[in-house]
């Protein structure tokens, strides 16, 4: 019996660590979502943190998901490993993000994701980097970025979003936010939320560009000399 005992928890103790194991986001990415076709009625189910890295990896290679629907199942850990954006300056992403009422959670971005325009070397920086239609998402982590050695910065910080072109919904940062860009020649917005949010008048009679029901519960430090 005591042999039997012992052997029963060596198994337990194997699961355990198995599942602790797969519970530990590496930076991997997967090769599909949860299920789904991207339909209004079908969204596509994001339940992990590869999943999320996948729809990170689209965005940033040219797939804008232009009215194609995403649901979160659960809430996610992004542990602390290194986050590139969803979106870039070059590729937003269209679709429409539901939070679902879910966090995702040790978020961590140092590094750059940078667009070279004509006059400035641009970046958006957040959990999505430039996005339209997030709705019902937390978020939860730390964004520190120094760029004192670059001129000619444009640069897009927030926890939800860095550049928003479209709707934010009901949607809460605590992601701790430290920027440094002390060149005169750069341009820095930092909001909690979302850093940057552009559009036409029309767009706001429209009310296609809209920040709804969000607040921002984390602190912000900004080193520039040319901020808003």
């Amino acid at each position: 019996m005591r042999i039997k005992a012992i052997i029963m928890m060596l198994v337990f103790m194997a699961i355990f660590s198995w599942g602790f194991a797969l519970a530990n986001y590496d930076g991997s990415v997967a090769d599909s979502y949860a299920s789904g076709t991207g339909s209004e009625n079908d969204p596509y189910h994001i339940n992990s943190p590869e999943q999320l890295a996948l729809l990170a990896k689209s965005v940033n290679d040219g797939n804008r998901y232009f009215d194609k629907y995403f649901v979160l199942d659960n809430d996610i850990d992004l542990n602390n490993v290194e986050w590139t954006p969803i979106g870039s300056w070059e590729y937003s992403f269209r679709g429409i993000f539901d939070g679902n009422n879910h966090s995702v959670t040790n978020i961590k971005i140092t590094e750059l994701y940078v667009y070279k325009s004509n006059t400035y070397y641009i970046a958006c920086v957040g959990l999505f980097g430039r996005a339209y239609d997030i709705q019902n998402l937390s978020v939860e982590g730390e964004i520190n970025i120094d760029k004192n050695d670059l001129e000619y910065m444009h640069i897009c910080v927030g926890g939800i979003c860095g550049k928003s072109q479209g709707k934010i919904s009901n949607c809460y940062n605590n992601c701790k936010i430290n920027v440094s860009c002390a060149s005169e020649s750069s341009i820095v917005n930092v909001g909690g939320v979302v850093g940057e949010v552009t559009g036409t008048g029309e767009d706001i009679l429209n009310k296609d560009l809209l920040i709804d029901n969000c607040n921002n519960q984390a602190d912000i430090y900004i080193l520039s000399r040319t901020f808003s």
